[in-house]
């Protein structure tokens, strides 16, 4: 059955006659666009699919955005996941930081180690592990903040470096 419109009686007719030919290409589209049984529904052509496809359908479309979307739901994933595995090294790092001050008659300022440096490296046993470089300050006098640097390899310590700092006066 086809669904007629006032403005396409006319195009019908044409069609009917057998004068297809006449028309253009262009013309021939226009008029079969008119003949097709129109839905109440509104089509979403198929450039735009990939956006309005809804999240539960299982076209290849909402793959693509899925796809689309996954590095960005990752990166702060790794971010919060690496903020919260990385505490226990940092408070290490404190730990050895306050026990060597405190060793060699020092005060550590702020109570505070902070990373500087971050670089995967093999250890002794030959894996790989990530070496962390934290940074620090500490006192002898009281008078003058003195850096100090802390290497450690997993949770052991490589290195305590400190600045050549003043001796106070016994």
């Amino acid at each position: 059955m086809v669904h007629e419109r006032p403005a396409a009686a006319a195009d019908v007719r044409i069609l009917e006659a057998g004068a297809e030919r006449a028309l253009s290409l262009r013309q021939r589209h226009q008029v079969q666009a008119l003949l097709r049984p129109r839905s109440l529904i509104p089509t979403i052509p198929a450039s735009r699919k990939r956006l309005y496809a809804p999240p539960w359908s299982k076209s290849s479309a909402n793959l693509e955005y899925t796809l689309d979307i996954l590095p960005w739901l990752l990166i702060p994933a790794a971010v919060l996941l690496y903020l919260w595995h990385s505490d226990p090294f940092k408070t290490r790092a404190r730990e050895l930081a306050t026990r060597h001050c405190s060793e060699l008659g020092l005060q550590l300022l702020d109570q505070s180690v902070v990373i500087r440096g971050l670089w995967p490296e093999r250890g002794e046993s030959g894996r790989w592990q990530l070496r962390r470089t934290y940074h620090f300050e500490f006192a002898s006098v009281g008078d003058r903040r003195y850096q100090g640097v802390i290497i450690m390899l997993g949770m052991h310590p490589r290195s305590i470096e400190l600045e050549a700092y003043r001796l106070p006066d016994d």
